[in-house]
Order: C-alpha cells, then structure tokens, then sequence
C-alpha cells in the first residue's frame, strides 16, 4: 500500500488566498490596539455617561423647582379660599344677627339680642344683601313667648336712669335709715 502524503491545508489554494500566520509581535501589537480603542470608547462611554447624569440630575431638580412652586401657589390658593369662606360666613350671620335685632326692636321686644338667640334660624335665608324670613321668624317668637315682648301700660314708663315722676307727692321712709322714697 502506498502511503499518501497529506497535503498541508491550503497547499492547492492560490497565495493569495493564504493567509500568513501572524507572529507573536504582531497579535501583541493588535492587542494593544484593540485595548486602546477600547479604553477610548470606554472613556468616551463614560464621559456621555457623566453628561447624561448631570442632565437628568438638572431636570430633575427643575421639576422639583417647578413643581414646589406648583405646590406651594396651590396651598396658597387653598388657604385663601378658606379664608375667604369663613369671612363669607361670618358676614352672613352678622347680616342676619342685625337684621333680626333691628326687627326685634321695632316689633318691640325687650331684649333684642334675646330674640337673636331664641329664634328659629332654619327659615331666615339671605339672598345676596337680602335678609328674608326674620320678620315671620319673630312674629312666631313672640306668640309662643309673649313675655319677651316690652309691656304696654296706660301709665308713663321711664328708663333706668330717668324714673317717671309720679304727680302724688307722697314722701315714704323705708327703715333703712336716710333712705327715703317718693311715690
């Protein structure tokens, strides 16, 4: 039998189409290339990511500026609004408190403030300026207690600090002494 010599590969290919083997110096040379290039692009990697934090890290602290404002007009406007809500409130029951005393006095009652408190308040509405329902209010307040109402008497009536003066004369002595009385 005859012994076949094995062709070395690429022994039939043309030599141009052989491809030399790269010495020792060559691939180390590729090597450092290729860890250079690398090195850049990590480099450069590493510079757009520094970039793109610093970006992020100013929108975000943008947004937090613009959304503390945002917060901070919005709490102002709740504030206010509650403001507002309680002077409008506290108008509305002066405007009714005043128009049930200036009734109350001129339907005669004695105390008017007492009225304002005794009143039944659930049929008053205001309407704007408008004070309605206090007369009526009132004019019930009085029938079921008639006692809140002054006394009409035939006789003169003074005041507290102008008594009405009587025509009789008439000088009484109490016991207590020097205290005299004119009736």
């Amino acid at each position: 039998m005859e012994q076949q010599l094995e062709k070395p590969v690429g022994a039939d290919a043309p030599a141009a189409e052989v491809k030399k083997t790269p010495t020792v110096d060559e691939l180390l040379a590729e090597r450092e290339r290729m860890a250079a290039a690398l090195k850049e692009a990590n480099k450069e990697a590493a510079d757009r990511r520094k970039r793109l934090d610093a970006l992020e890290s100013a929108e975000k602290a943008r947004a937090e500026a613009a959304m503390t404002e945002t917060e901070k007009a919005a709490a102002k406007a709740k504030e206010l609004e509650a403001q507002l809500n309680a002077t409008v409130a506290e108008l509305t029951e002066t405007k009714i408190s005043t128009a049930i005393e200036r009734e109350a006095v001129r339907l005669g009652f004695t105390d008017p403030s007492d009225a304002a408190v005794m009143i039944d308040r659930k049929a008053i509405s205001i309407d704007g300026k408008i004070v309605t329902g206090v007369k009526e209010a009132l004019e019930a307040l009085s029938k079921a207690k008639p006692y809140l109402l002054k006394q009409q008497t035939g006789g003169s009536v003074g005041s507290p600090s102008k008594p009405a003066q009587r025509t009789s004369g008439t000088t009484v002595t109490t016991p207590v002494i020097g205290y005299t009385t004119r009736i």
